[in-house]
């Protein structure tokens, strides 16, 4: 079931243009390092491997799936992060963790 609220035309329309692949997505780890990418949004969208968070990085024109860690946030934190017009996201790399994996290390800073 999706959570998403699809009265919001512009919810809708990323919506249907996943639904119709309709969208150019890119691996986290082939952004630039350390470089900052404006956040145009977040969203929350039920795939067939369960519930992902995309941001839709407008500089680039693509679309990239965040860590499958980020899916613990609600649809009410995601509007709140939507609110905010200056997010931006940077890739910072792989790093290893305590445990031995290997994850995609970045962080979310608030730009003007």
């Amino acid at each position: 079931m999706l959570t998403s609220n699809l009265t919001n035309s512009k919810n809708r329309k990323t919506l249907n243009n996943v639904a119709a692949f309709n969208f150019a997505t890119l691996k986290l780890c082939d952004l630039e390092q350390n470089k900052p990418y404006r956040v145009q949004q977040i969203q929350a969208l039920q795939t067939v491997h369960g519930r992902r968070v995309i941001v839709d990085l407008p500089e680039i024109q693509k679309i990239v799936f965040l860590p499958e860690r980020f899916k613990c946030l609600t649809n009410e934190e995601i509007d709140s992060l939507n609110k905010q017009k200056s997010i931006h996201l940077v890739y910072k790399g792989k790093k290893t963790l305590t445990s031995g994996k290997v994850a995609n290390d970045l962080e979310f800073l608030e730009l003007e």
